[in-house]
């Protein structure tokens, strides 16, 4: 099978990392694999852990946001012979949903039988605008296969809404080789590096994009709480770049914590700062979390969720612990950092969890179900190429 993913670029994301471990899953189980991204990046953000038989292809290397809009387009219409001679076009994030839309029309005009158009949807649950939500719905239906890393109110609504759509939640999996335990002097350089204390304090950490639609925020608020309870025993560990940093900063100054929350900027390999985490903060969409809690995870380390879903409950099978309420959330993390035998067992049963249902291996043979499916309502014969 030859399978192209579009993504608008290879940054430091959990959409995008989830793009380089199926990408790297599909190469190993037999199919013809290239990545288009819209525009260039540092390549040591996520370009090299593409395996070398995975073909990339940069769009263009710079421009403003709706150049390289353009420039996709002008792509497209200059690569329409071979974008139609693939087997499967796979959209990851707005930029890509837009070409994928266009690939959708244009073989429906042309009345061809391929590409698939595919789509997995990242933003289930963000706090994004009715505007780009309702956009983001009406290319939705110009797919032939949807995939939800979550679900929420309004996505279970939509589906319910489009029957004949094939649409399906489908969790983010993760390549276990990328979280391997690191060696101490590694630790001990990167402990130093980020200024986090040394290992007589208990350490709260977090990693993610530091953007609006993630709300980092309200992991300092949690943290001033837990910080109020322990006094001066507990330190933040919050790894990740992104414009919202200089807030964040004088977020940290308002609640008087300089010394005790540490920014030690972008993490490319999170094994290390989760190797100095007693808990770790994520944040979630319902019961469903971002690549760098299932990485924490697979480390052992104990979660605790904010919940970004207002009105969710939290479910018995959850995997990971969420509320809304930021003192409910602090109060819980407390609870752990004070109670090693409870981080170890929570470390534990979330590993287990993780190993059991947020591999890529399973994220992978899933996807190959729904291309099966949606080659088996063409008519045509299936398999995995």
């Amino acid at each position: 099978m030859k399978v192209v993913h579009f993504v608008p670029s290879l940054v430091k994301g959990g959409g995008e990392r989830a793009v380089v471990d199926l990408s790297n899953w599909q190469i190993d189980n037999g199919h013809q694999v290239t990545v288009v991204a819209g525009w260039k990046v540092d390549e040591s953000l996520l370009r090299h852990q593409l395996d070398e038989r995975v073909d990339v292809v940069y769009i263009t290397e710079s421009g403003t946001r709706w150049s390289r809009y353009l420039a996709g387009v002008s792509w497209l219409l200059r690569n329409r012979k071979w974008v139609f001679r693939q087997d499967l076009i796979h959209a990851h994030m707005t930029w890509s949903a837009v070409l994928a839309t266009l690939i959708y029309y244009w073989r429906r005009s042309a009345d061809f039988s391929k590409p698939f158009v595919f789509e997995t949807y990242h933003a289930v649950g963000m706090p994004i605008s009715r505007m780009a939500r309702w956009v983001h719905s009406r290319m939705a239906k110009r797919r032939d296969v949807l995939i939800l890393m979550a679900d929420d109110a309004y996505w279970s609504a939509f589906r319910a809404a489009h029957p004949t759509l094939d649409a399906e939640v489908i969790l983010n999996g993760l390549a276990q080789p990328r979280i391997a335990a690191r060696k101490d002097q590694d630790v001990e350089e990167y402990r130093q590096s980020a200024g986090a204390p040394d290992s007589g304090s208990l350490i709260v950490g977090s990693i993610g994009r530091l953007v609006a639609e993630r709300r980092p925020e309200l992991v300092i608020h949690a943290f001033a709480k837990i910080a109020e309870e322990l006094e001066g025993r507990v330190h933040l560990l919050f790894a990740g770049a992104g414009p919202q940093v200089r807030a964040l900063r004088t977020l940290v100054q308002e609640y008087r914590l300089e010394d005790r929350v540490h920014f030690p900027g972008l993490a490319l390999d999170p094994a290390l700062p989760l190797a100095l985490t007693d808990v770790y903060i994520s944040v979630n969409v319902g019961p469903v979390t971002g690549l760098a809690a299932v990485q924490a995870a697979f480390c052992g380390v104990p979660i605790v969720g904010i919940q970004l879903v207002e009105d969710y409950r939290p479910a018995q099978e959850d995997w990971i612990w969420s509320s809304t309420d930021i003192a409910a959330v602090a109060a819980e993390v407390t609870r752990l950092l004070e109670d090693p035998d409870a981080r170890s067992a929570l470390g534990a049963s979330q590993r287990a969890y993780a190993y059991e249902n947020l591999t890529i291996d399973r994220m992978g043979r899933s996807y190959e179900l729904l291309y099966d499916r949606a080659r088996a309502r063409r008519g045509l014969a299936t398999g995995s190429n």
